[in-house]
């Protein structure tokens, strides 16, 4: 059935126009801030990644968008559900994006009937839960996902640093993933990854769930061909990072990316250095990739995270919250 504020790729051609005019000055977007090249016309590097995510989503089966435009402007959501998620962690589930939603005085009422819609189809989908990240400055949304009945999980910040400026010395405990590693580097994620993240604070998720999750994305990264680093303690692997170059992000931007994913150390090989250790090899090994630039994203909660980002010069550019809603 076609809801009437579902967006399909023609219905998103004409709202371009709208969109385009909405995006001058829109400071909500997560890569607002994120160091960057004007391309053509000076238009902002931000820009032209946004309009490449619309058009990405656009195309991909997973997604779907709703929206409309008003006298007020453009109002944009997506929800994704993804057939990894449902994989690993055996029923569907979906996170919604708001894509693009400028200030107005009926942006709250607004936002409630699009999620209504967005909701509605969810649940015929026979989707049983659904997150949503928000960037944190913008309340009349978030207020607005409360409203929908959804919870807040968590806060989390998206820094980026210069990878000249944070380059260490490669240390000998630190080495790529090789073939015979990845059941071990598997089990590290799904067992000692930080256990008070989104999923790990929803105590809807069985715990052994969220562990084959991690373990997931360990294996996704490693298949994918994205470097995946490990730690040596005393000759055995006890600790292991993900990172990824993002090849979209940097020809949007117009200078090169390079992104940091998930992080886990063996809890009885704490205490040595291990996962700074780590996050120096990351930031290497991008930086040899090519990358100029790094992000990395931490909850607040982790404290520990937050002061070893600071320490090595990351500049904290966008914070968002977490909420999740059981349909």
């Amino acid at each position: 059935m076609r809801r009437e504020a579902a967006v399909t790729p023609a219905d998103l051609d004409a709202m371009m126009p709208a969109i385009r005019e909405a995006l001058q000055g829109y400071p909500y977007d997560k890569f607002y801030s994120y160091p960057a090249r004007r391309g053509e016309a000076g238009r902002p590097g931000w820009v032209r990644h946004f309009v490449s995510r619309l058009e990405e989503i656009a195309d991909d089966s997973q997604w779907r968008m709703f929206g409309n435009v008003t006298s007020a402007g453009p109002l944009l959501l997506a929800a994704r559900t993804a057939r990894w998620d449902r994989e690993h962690l055996g029923f569907p589930l979906s996170t919604i994006s708001v894509l693009l939603a400028p200030d107005e005085p009926d942006l709250r009422t607004r936002t409630n009937a699009l999620l209504r819609e967005c909701l509605s189809h969810l649940v015929e989908a026979g989707v049983k839960f659904a997150s949503a990240r928000i960037t944190g400055d913008h309340l009349d949304v978030a207020h607005a996902f409360e409203d929908a009945g959804f919870r807040y999980i968590e806060t989390v910040v998206w820094p980026v640093a210069s990878t000249e400026n944070t380059a260490h010395p490669a240390d000998a405990r630190v080495r790529l993933l090789e073939d015979r590693d990845i059941e071990l580097a598997a089990n590290l994620a799904a067992r000692h990854s930080y256990p008070r993240t989104r999923f790990y604070s929803d105590g809807r998720f069985a715990k052994q769930q969220i562990g084959q999750m991690y373990a997931g994305w360990v294996k996704t990264a490693w298949h994918a061909g994205d470097p995946v680093l490990v730690v040596e303690s005393d000759g055995i692997p006890a600790g292991v990072f993900t990172c990824r170059m993002d090849s979209q992000l940097s020809a949007d931007l117009g200078v090169m990316y390079g992104r940091m994913g998930i992080l886990a150390v063996d809890a009885e090989q704490r205490g040595k250095g291990l996962g700074k250790a780590l996050f120096h090899g990351c930031v290497c090994v991008l930086h040899k990739l090519g990358a100029q630039y790094v992000d990395s994203g931490y909850s607040t909660k982790n404290h520990v995270s937050a002061r070893l980002h600071a320490r090595e010069g990351f500049d904290s550019k966008y914070e968002e919250t977490t909420f999740h809603l059981w349909l």
